[in-house]
């Protein structure tokens, strides 16, 4: 969790041990027509482009204005994941002023820094890791609501058909699945994790050990697990430092996009579907209440950056360069909530995140 210069030296190191396997495949030419154009290589569409593309039939580009998340070596490194906040793999946004939030933010102003990724990979390149699934609820809610096939029952296929579980306690719970692109794993560098009680899956209320997106030491994102295997395919393109401009409209119905790519402008034609992406989006509150631990545990900059945590991670891939620090989940619900889901979500963070964090409350 700390931007220490000398990670920039072992990311490096790992990164290229971690992604030699995979080479430059990304595209500099395009076709003028696809069957399916996705603007943005973010968490999600790093998937879709992957599904889409596995029938061959299908003939998909995606379109990234960021450049390829191998650039930044500190993407793989899961405990610099806040080294990766406000450089170029970041957009750098901030939220309008808030009236009832956002003190202390951005100096005086009131305004979150709000980062989010670019690059591929987008904002799963900048995130602590954290595997957390919606309620329940939420799905049924959502189909109560009028969308078939969103229900709880309906999605928790396609959970089981990403995930690979690498926590022997749930491997053999109907909740859970081996085998697929995404690993999920406990945090075990820290003993906090043993004392956490065990989360009961099915109301997703209570306490209950983190979840977390790393495989074998690095970053487990979405890029990496479901993109970049896909990348050799023939009909499926992926294009950097790409910036979508416009959604090319003929006779009110959109019909392509144009992006500019060295400074130089291009036009693509695709399937026409009208999806209202954006809508009623929101943004959630999170506030920090710090606490002291009384052991030695959690991470720090000379715990990270020690001779012994180095080598342990560029030959293991394991050790304090290998966490999120991040041990322990809760949901609840406070004694106003209203629906049958929790309202509140807490995380055990046993690091030095409070302290990185403020850094940002100041530019």
């Amino acid at each position: 969790m700390c931007a220490y210069p000398v990670l920039i030296a072992i990311g490096a190191l790992f990164a290229y041990k971690y992604t030699a396997k995979n080479t430059k495949l990304t595209v500099e030419n395009v076709n003028s027509t696809y069957d399916y154009i996705i603007i943005g290589a973010g968490s999600a569409r790093c998937v879709l482009a992957a599904r889409l593309s596995e029938d061959p039939n299908n003939r998909v580009l995606l379109l990234e204005a960021g450049g390829e998340e191998t650039d930044n070596a500190n993407i793989s490194i899961p405990a610099a994941a806040l080294s990766v906040w406000n450089t170029l793999s970041d957009w750098i946004y901030s939220a309008t002023q808030q009236r009832n939030s956002g003190f202390a933010q951005i100096g005086d102003e009131n305004r979150h820094y709000w980062p989010r990724g670019k690059g591929i990979g987008g904002s799963n390149n900048l995130n602590i890791m954290q595997y957390v699934r919606g309620s329940r609820y939420d799905y049924d809610e959502w189909e109560d609501q009028g969308c078939d096939g969103w229900g709880y029952d309906d999605v928790l296929p396609y959970f089981l058909k990403s995930e690979d579980i690498r926590i022997d306690d749930l491997k053999n719970s109907r909740f859970h699945n081996s085998g697929g692109s995404l690993a999920v794993i406990k945090d075990t560098v820290f003993f906090l994790f043993g004392i956490v009680l065990l989360m009961e899956e099915r109301s997703w209320i209570g306490f209950g050990g983190s979840q977390v997106n790393v495989r074998e030491g690095a970053r487990g994102s979405t890029a990496a697990q479901f993109l970049r295997p896909s990348m050799g395919r023939s009909n499926l393109h992926v294009v950097v430092n790409a910036h979508v401009t416009t959604v090319v409209i003929d006779n009110k119905v959109a019909t392509g996009v144009a992006f500019i790519k060295d400074n130089r402008k291009q036009i693509v034609s695709a399937v026409v579907v009208d999806l209202p992406v954006g809508q009623n989006m929101e943004n959630h509150i999170y506030s920090f209440i710090p606490a002291t631990m009384n052991t030695s545990e959690g991470l720090t900059g000379p715990k990270v950056e020690s001779l012994s945590s180095i080598g342990q991670y560029l030959i293991f891939g394991t050790g304090p360069l290998s966490t999120t620090g991040l041990v322990g989940t809760a949901f609840i619900k406070s004694s106003k909530c209203k629906t049958k889901y929790p309202e509140i979500q807490c995380h055990l963070l046993a690091t030095l995140l409070i302290q990185e964090l403020a850094k940002y409350s100041e530019k």
